[in-house]
C-alpha cells in the first residue's frame, strides 16, 4: 500500500506562484513555459516546455502537453501556464498561442526574474516586482530541501554511453570460455 501525503501550499502573489516549479524542478527554468494541469487545488500535471518548441510549432507542443497529461484526466481541469523568459514581449506572444492550442487556460504568468505580468490575450499587464514571502522561501525549503540549480544544464546529469569494465568483460569471457555445454 502506497501513503501519499498531500501538502498544500498557499501562494499570495505572481511571484510565489512562479516561485514553485524551480523548487519541484530542481533548476530555475530559462525560456520556458510550465504547463500545470488543475483540478480544483490539486495539481494533476506538471511538465515544462522551452519557448523556443513553442514557437517552432504551437500545436505540436500543445499536443505534447495534452498528450502527457491524459495519464490522469478530470473533466473539471485547468491548465495554468507560467512564463520564464528574458523577453517579456515574446514570452507573452509564444503563451497566448499555446493558449490558443489547449482547452481550459485560467491563468497565465510570467517572469523576467525582476518582475512579473499577467498575461491576456499575448499582451503584458499589471506589472509586479517578483518578490516572494519569506514564510514560501521557509516552506518550499523544507517541501524540497534540495538546491535548486541556476540552469536545466546544471541540473541534469549528463548522459554517456555504458562502456563495460575491461577486466569485468576479460574475466567473464575466460569464465565462459571455460564452461562446459552442459553448463
Amino acid at each position: 500500500m502506497t501513503i501519499t501525503e498531500t501538502r498544500t501550499v498557499r501562494c499570495r502573489s505572481r511571484a510565489e506562484l512562479l516561485a514553485l516549479p524551480p523548487a519541484q524542478f530542481g533548476f530555475s527554468p530559462e525560456e520556458s513555459v510550465v504547463a500545470i494541469r488543475m483540478s480544483g487545488k490539486h495539481v494533476l500535471f506538471m511538465g515544462r516546455l522551452d519557448l523556443s518548441h513553442i514557437g517552432e510549432g504551437c500545436l505540436d507542443a500543445a499536443r505534447s502537453i495534452m498528450a502527457m497529461a491524459a495519464s490522469n484526466p478530470a473533466p473539471d481541469s485547468h491548465w495554468m501556464l507560467l512564463g520564464y523568459t528574458a523577453s517579456p514581449n515574446l514570452g507573452a506572444a509564444l503563451m497566448a498561442s499555446l493558449a490558443d492550442e489547449l482547452d481550459a487556460v485560467s491563468i497565465m504568468v510570467l517572469t523576467d526574474g525582476a518582475s512579473t505580468w499577467e498575461v491576456v490575450n499575448g499582451t503584458l499587464i499589471d506589472e509586479e516586482g517578483a518578490i516572494v514571502s519569506d514564510a514560501l522561501t521557509e516552506y518550499i525549503a523544507e517541501l524540497w530541501p534540495g538546491e535548486v540549480a541556476a540552469s536545466r544544464d546544471e541540473a541534469v546529469a549528463a548522459v554517456y554511453a555504458w562502456q563495460p569494465s575491461k577486466a569485468l568483460t576479460t574475466a567473464a569471457r575466460r569464465r565462459i570460455e571455460a564452461l562446459r555445454d552442459s553448463e
